[in-house]
């Protein structure tokens, strides 16, 4: 049992091919160049929208080395509702027109079936495969969702084969129809006796399923005469490597190359030439870049003349003003630290600084703040005597030293004092 898988890093030189295969679980995906398989990719197939599709093949395809605009494309798909738009987004990013394979564009295999438009497209894509690289008889058994068995006769033609239960469909089954039965991982159990459930689970599906295989495939082979090469591809193949023993090659992409064997067939001549022309002239002017640019020097071009580089001006918007260059900066060198109790050049000049400073007559500014508390002072001086009344109006008596002899006339009262008491009540009179 050998795997026959060739792979190598895509160039922009050789044609392109994608190839898509939509199948019930998983959509598988391939780029083909000089009839190899250069990218490979597997999702889950879930309904997409068209833009969601193109969106999709170009975060996967634009990182390489493939050019989109026109690259060709091949479907074959088993799910109705998903076919039409994965072509209509492939045809969107690449600007042509995927060829979706179906029973009548298969003219170079005859199809003995009773009614050839129910063979799905993958069977009839492994059925191609396997002629072309191990001949005829041959039986392709594919470990996908469902498990199918398709037999391509002596002559080459498509006879048919069986269908039953995938290995994953049954586990999800068991698990829903029985009670008390959880889910378990697919993988080789050590033993056909398994002592705990999960165990005896493994042992029925796995080693029951490849048992199944060699039941069906020893059937069919003594239907055939006892003579054919049996061939096992899908997503499950890798798990019956080691465990079924009628099975010779498992080969992971033989349904993405019956594809491209399709495609070949029925692709439109002008398509293939257009994209082989594309290609070439590419190609051939990247050559020609890298060898002018490796072996010429730009300064020797022949069909250009020599340019002065003094003469050359880069502007890349309004030119700009003129701007005298920037002076050098002077260098400043370090001077010599004088010795101790002598002053330096630079000492004497910072002493004479500070005495021209000094000797500069004040600012205004400075003048007006030093007379500020001068000024002060003074208003409130004039605040203090404001704040005393003077003495205005008041009598002041005063005895004299030897009082005057009484007149006889007024009777011991003289004509002063009358005139001093008529005096007292009212200032105005005596004022008169």
């Amino acid at each position: 049992m050998t795997t026959i898988r060739k792979t190598r890093r895509p160039t922009t030189s050789a044609p392109a091919l994608l190839a898509v295969d939509v199948g019930n679980t998983e959509t598988t995906l391939g780029v083909f160049q000089d009839d190899h398989v250069v990218l490979h990719w597997r999702l889950r197939t879930t309904p997409r929208t068209s833009d969601e599709i193109q969106l999709v093949l170009r975060q996967l395809i634009a990182p390489e080395a493939i050019d989109l605009a026109g690259l060709p494309g091949v479907i074959g798909s088993v799910v109705p509702d998903v076919t039409a738009d994965f072509a209509r987004g492939l045809e969107r990013l690449t600007g042509v027109a995927p060829v979706v394979v179906t029973a009548a564009n298969v003219p170079s295999m005859a199809i003995r079936y009773r009614d050839p438009a129910t063979v799905g497209a993958d069977r009839l894509a492994n059925a191609i495969a396997a002629r072309e690289r191990f001949g005829a008889p041959a039986i392709v058994v594919d470990l996908g969702t469902a498990t199918t068995f398709d037999v391509v006769g002596p002559d080459g033609d498509f006879l048919g084969g069986a269908i039953t239960l995938g290995l994953r469909v049954s586990a999800d089954e068991l698990f829903r129809r029985a009670a008390r039965l959880g889910r378990v991982e697919l993988a080789v159990p050590e033993h056909a006796i398994g002592q705990t459930s999960d165990d005896g689970m493994r042992s029925g599906l796995v080693l029951g399923h490849a048992a199944m295989v060699d039941g069906m495939v020893s059937r069919l082979l003594a239907e055939l005469g006892g003579r054919a090469h049996v061939v096992a591809t899908g997503g499950l193949a890798p798990l019956m490597r080691e465990l079924t023993g009628t099975i010779e090659t498992f080969e992971d992409d033989l349904t993405l190359h019956g594809l491209r064997l399709i495609h070949e067939s029925v692709a439109h001549p002008e398509t293939l030439a257009a994209w082989t022309k594309k290609q070439e002239k590419r190609q051939a002017d990247r050559t020609r870049n890298a060898a002018r640019i490796e072996f010429e020097s730009p300064q020797h071009f022949d069909d250009e003349p020599e340019i002065d580089e003094r003469d050359i001006h880069v502007v890349t918007g309004p030119e700009p003003r003129s701007t005298p260059a920037p002076r050098p900066a002077a260098r400043r060198t370090a001077e010599p630290r004088p010795p101790r109790g002598k002053r330096g050049p630079s000492e004497v000049a910072r002493a004479a600084r500070t005495e021209r400073a000094a000797a500069k007559p004040e600012p205004k500014r400075e003048r007006e703040r030093a007379a500020k508390p001068r000024r002060e002072r003074q208003r409130a001086s004039e605040r203090e005597r404001a704040r005393v009344p003077e003495p205005v109006g008041v009598a002041v008596a005063v005895a004299p030293a030897e009082p005057e002899p009484p007149l006889a006339s007024n009777g011991g009262e003289g004509a002063s004092g009358r005139k001093r008491r008529r005096g007292r009540r009212g200032g105005r009179r005596s004022r008169r």
